[in-house]
């Protein structure tokens, strides 16, 4: 037995109470006597009566998002919805637009004779040409609607990310923990934040995030992109290897800052 139980602070991005890996790995250090607890993020399938001590005496403890976050996101949603109906109604009118000025450019005598031997196709064909006009209308309102909400949500998402890891960083800072456990490479920063304790990383999660980092953050050249997109997987032989690739990758994001 020991005299003093071990403090151990484990750090989720997700809501935790559906994640089996992190449950059992927390009853587990618990029930052989340990002192652990749980920091995640709620969401919006967290139940509010949700267990917050379980059986080994795991506690869990989860951030809700904020309120702020909560009224932006259903202001965007709605302003989007919006927005889309906008863009859908101004690409018919530059349709029609466009149509009546290659019209009008054409003799009148050339449209009544193509009129009175193309109507009947038309007409029985109505359905098809009405679908491909939608189509690419839509095609073009749906690209630009998703330009504009890739760079409404990016926006929100540094936000929300920057508000949450610090929400953890203060919530696990109130308890002076032996060890702190990062389930994950997004709460990695939270646990190197909080001072004078031990940082536990697993290597599978730090290959993984080497991988999206290779892919989104140094890549510019499109044909490398391609290749790592094709990608299923990374292998390293040795945790020398690991220094050198993290040294590499470090090195190569910082030259890409510059060019940017």
């Amino acid at each position: 037995m020991m005299s003093k139980s071990k403090r151990v602070g484990v750090i989720s991005y997700n809501s935790v109470i559906r994640d089996a890996r992190i449950l059992k790995e927390a009853d587990s250090i618990a029930s052989n006597g340990f002192d652990v607890h749980i920091f995640g993020l709620a969401d919006n399938n967290t139940p509010s009566d949700y267990e917050k001590v379980r059986k080994s005496g795991a506690k869990i403890t989860l951030l809700e998002k904020p309120e702020g976050i909560q009224r932006y996101d259903k202001l965007v949603s709605n302003s989007l919805k919006i927005v889309k109906r906008i863009i859908q109604a101004i690409t018919y009118l530059v349709y029609v637009f466009l149509s009546y000025l290659i019209i009008s450019n054409v003799d009148a005598k050339i449209i009544i004779f193509g009129t009175m031997i193309s109507f009947p196709i038309l007409f029985k064909k109505r359905r098809a040409i009405r679908n491909i006009v939608t189509k690419s209308v839509n095609t073009l309102s749906n690209k630009i609607h998703s330009y504009i909400k890739s760079l409404t949500f990016g926006y929100r998402e540094k936000v929300l990310k920057k508000y949450r890891q610090q929400s953890l960083v203060e919530a696990a800072s109130n308890f002076e923990f032996d060890i702190i456990h990062c389930h994950d490479m997004m709460t990695l920063d939270v646990g190197v934040e909080i001072k004078k304790v031990k940082v536990l990383i697993l290597s599978g999660m730090l290959m993984k995030y080497m991988r999206m980092l290779l892919k989104q953050a140094m890549l510019r050249n499109n044909s490398i992109k391609r290749f790592f997109n094709k990608t299923k997987s990374m292998w390293i032989v040795s945790s020398q290897l690991m220094i050198v690739l993290l040294i590499f990758i470090k090195k190569i994001i910082q030259n890409c800052q510059k060019l940017t």
